[in-house]
């Protein structure tokens, strides 16, 4: 009978674990749509989803923007001005980057340091664009991919 009452327990615990489990809402950021096609986002969609997460968290986690330097002088690389990094035949306007919050990282040739985050002014504007240093980088993807069951 004990045993009985302890696997009845174990087995309602199991469930109410598992009934606790919520799948994370993940939203395909529109920059990604500016690199790839309808077509190729469904793909990755249908067969390989871990791919697209990448993919996304790649295009909208790689850098961000802010109002105030990431830390104190010498701790980042200062790069200087953003528009000396856009690819030809791309536009940089300091605007709209300011309103998203984010760029196209495929537009600009960003560099990225191993230990330090990469800053870019975004002209007299007092904002700035901040590249994740890639330790860093990696380290948030793994454990974001961890939280959607991915592993890389």
């Amino acid at each position: 009978m004990k045993k009985i009452i302890t696997l009845s327990i174990s087995i309602l615990l199991t469930l109410g674990c598992f009934a606790q489990q919520q799948k994370l809402p993940f939203f395909i950021d529109p920059l990604l749509q500016e690199v790839y096609s309808e077509a190729e986002i469904n793909d990755m969609k249908a067969n390989n989803p871990q791919k697209l997460f990448i993919e996304n968290y790649n295009i909208s986690e790689f850098c961000y923007v802010i109002d105030k330097l990431p830390a104190p002088e010498g701790e980042y690389i200062d790069k200087g001005e953003l528009k000396t990094a856009v690819k030809k035949g791309q536009i940089c306007d300091y605007n709209q980057i300011i309103a998203n919050k984010c760029v196209n990282r495929y537009n600009y040739n960003l560099e990225q340091n191993i230990n330090r985050p990469v800053v870019y002014h975004l002209g007299n504007t007092g904002y700035y664009l901040v590249v994740h240093s890639s330790y860093h980088f990696e380290a948030l993807k793994q454990a974001r991919l961890e939280q959607y069951g991915y592993k890389l």
